[in-house]
């Protein structure tokens, strides 16, 4: 009986440190980032109303592994779609303006978390207080913030990725298209 016990322990042992090495292997990280107004003003010039507001995400990263993290890096996309004042919606896709950045953590303790603000984008707004556009365009016209993706490295090595909304990977290269006069 005894037998039976020692070569049970030593396998829930066994059990354990495979289980324990492979934790140390993979980690897990949390995410979250919200749309943050950094500054802004409104002003009426004629028969319009402008505004102009500086928008920005703070992210941040969770530490869901059982170490403590050094050397990290978080590479950035913060991606804005222009509404152009006057423009009719015509058939196809805008093409979305994009700002790139980067964060680095020296050390992310276990179960700690780390906050930063990316880089702020100029978002615009036109409108038109009377009538409105003799084309039949829409007399409200916003820029807006349409997302972030994040990916965060460790020793040069990816390790996790983050995009909100959820579809922006399918949607979006991570670089930056080539513009017709660069080819």
């Amino acid at each position: 009986m005894e037998r039976l016990s020692l070569k049970s322990t030593a396998l829930v042992v066994c059990l354990i440190s495979t289980l324990a090495s492979q934790a140390c292997e993979t980690c897990s990280f949390g995410f979250s980032a919200a749309p943050k107004k950094l500054n802004g003003e409104m002003m009426a010039k004629g028969s319009r109303i402008i505004s102009r507001e500086q928008w920005a995400y703070e992210v941040t990263v969770e530490n869901r592994c059982f170490r403590d993290l050094r050397n990290m890096e978080i590479q950035y996309i913060v991606f804005m779609k222009p509404d152009i004042p006057g423009q009719r919606m015509i058939a196809g896709r805008i093409e979305w303006k994009r700002k790139t950045g980067a964060a680095s953590i020296k050390l992310l303790k276990n179960c700690s978390k780390f906050s930063f603000t990316t880089e702020g984008m100029k978002l615009k707004g036109n409108w038109l207080t009377r009538g409105s556009y003799k084309n039949g365009a829409n007399r409200w016209a916003k820029d807006a913030l349409k997302g972030v993706w994040l990916r965060l490295f460790m020793d040069g090595k990816q390790v996790a990725e983050y995009a909100d909304p959820a579809t922006l990977p399918g949607s979006e290269p991570w670089e930056a298209p080539a513009k017709k006069w660069e080819k």
